[in-house]
């Protein structure tokens, strides 16, 4: 046997417990961790789901919680403890998060660029713009 989905319908996916769900889905081929979680969290609204795969929480933990580094996995899930039954929305606020020390950095960082771009010496943009404005 193997491949196909095997019987699963939406019905039964709904009707399992997020443990059963996610090893139904995980054995299927080209589908990985990361994938189920954000089904379950997105298509089955599971409301305990935390996606430790998921580089946006990953990063908005970091900068909640003050780490220096990337939690790990297993360090998600000690941080997370406490945040059930609901880690599909705390997850959602670690994506906020995230966001937000996104847009932070790109405006500390386009600040500089921009200097550093005036600063160049030759007074025009970049190359593609200064071949428009000839051709026009």
């Amino acid at each position: 046997g193997g491949g196909g989905g095997g019987g699963l319908s939406d019905q039964l996916l709904e009707r399992l417990d997020d443990a059963a769900v996610f090893e139904a889905l995980i054995a299927l081929k080209g589908i990985g961790a990361w994938s189920v979680h954000m089904f379950q969290m997105f298509y089955l609204n599971r409301p305990d789901v935390l996606p430790v795969g998921d580089l946006g929480v990953r990063k908005g933990m970091a900068g909640v919680y003050g780490l220096s580094e990337l939690p790990s996995p297993a360090k998600m899930v000690e941080i997370a403890a406490s945040w059930g039954p609901y880690r599909t929305l705390g997850s959602m606020y670690m994506w906020h998060e995230a966001d937000r020390l996104t847009e932070q950095s790109k405006k500390s960082n386009g600040k500089s660029k921009k200097q550093g771009r005036k600063s160049n010496g030759t007074g025009e943009g970049d190359a593609k713009s200064s071949r428009k404005r000839q051709k026009t």
